[in-house]
């Protein structure tokens, strides 16, 4: 997938929902318990104590999963995934395009180093050659109640970086 990526006449999409919180989906955590707010950008493991409304959790909750997407750490959007068991319906095509674009980089950045370019690899001091930013995020309904259910829809964009 990574070549056909790099091509300059490709465009991709990627869709899905994001959360889907309520009984009828067989998913309904809530911030009443303590949970860990660790999105790996601060260092820092503080546990979240606070109690959210329910809907503002399920925000929370996405946009930790979006920030990984952002960063486009594949990885760690699995182990998000894993940890939160968040019900994007469009997870896997998610993970497959972030670990197409980071072969895709990692590959480029193979190729730049060979000619002896001095290019960052991905993962260090720079991203890749993709800024991937979310531009909108809504949810079906503000849940207050567990009685209540929602799905998040967000929406991203991911362009070239012009150096």
């Amino acid at each position: 997938l990574s070549p056909i990526l790099a091509r300059s006449d490709v465009f991709t999409i990627v869709s899905t929902d994001f959360c889907h919180w309520g009984n009828r989906f067989g998913y309904a955590p809530t911030s009443s318990a303590s949970f860990s707010s660790h999105d790996g950008s601060d260092g820092d493991d503080d546990d979240v104590t606070t109690k959210m409304n329910i809907h503002e959790y399920i925000e929370w909750l996405d946009k930790l999963g979006m920030t990984h997407i952002e960063a486009q750490r594949p990885g760690a959007f699995a182990d998000y995934l894993r940890m939160y068991s968040n019900t994007i319906c469009g997870r896997h095509p998610i993970a497959v395009w972030l670990n197409a674009i980071v072969c895709k980089s990692n590959n480029e950045t193979k190729e730049k180093e060979e000619k002896n370019d001095t290019t960052k690899a991905i993962n260090g001091d720079d991203d890749g050659d993709l800024d991937v930013s979310f531009v909108r995020y809504a949810q079906s309904g503000q849940v207050m109640s567990t009685r209540e259910s929602s799905v998040s829809y967000a929406s991203a964009v991911a362009r070239k970086r012009r150096g």
